[in-house]
């Protein structure tokens, strides 16, 4: 999309037209399918792994996986399991931390954690069409009922 939000023409039709111009054309980039399981990263925890592997095993079977996908992978890998630890902890602590000297309560940092692993997972899951709101388009609610009188 243009930033008027308005369909790009094609190069074709552009040429088609006289108006093309190659600054400004757009080439293909071909990042090629990947055919193995690529390597994580150093950095990544054991659980970051699991689920580096597994979402790598997902799109590789359904032949999506390219060479360009493999860093966002690995960042939803660690907002998974980020959402998995921050969760696990609170399961064991509560949500709520309360500070000895005054008495009060507070919602733990590990909260908003879970909130910001919980949509950064959605937004890629939504991108990859891993999840059902991914793989469908959400339709408008239509009401049938035509002889409701309520």
């Amino acid at each position: 999309m243009s930033k008027a939000g308005r369909p790009r023409k094609s190069d074709a039709v552009k040429k088609a037209q006289g108006t093309y111009r190659a600054d400004r054309s757009i080439e293909h980039v071909d990042f090629g399918l990947v055919v193995e399981m690529p390597e994580p990263s150093g950095n990544m925890t054991p659980l970051q792994i699991e689920y580096f592997k597994l979402i790598c095993g997902l799109l590789m079977e359904e032949g999506l996986l390219t060479k360009a996908d493999v860093l966002p992978i690995s960042r939803a890998a660690w907002w998974y399991a980020q959402f998995e630890e921050a969760s696990e902890y609170m399961n064991k602590n509560g949500r709520a931390q309360v500070t000895p000297e005054k008495g009060w309560g507070q919602v733990r940092p590990e909260w908003g954690m879970v909130k910001d692993a919980e949509k950064n997972i959605r937004e890629f899951e939504n991108a990859y069409g891993i999840w059902l709101t991914g793989r469908e388009k959400i339709k408008p609610r239509v009401n049938n009922d035509d002889d409701d009188d309520w």
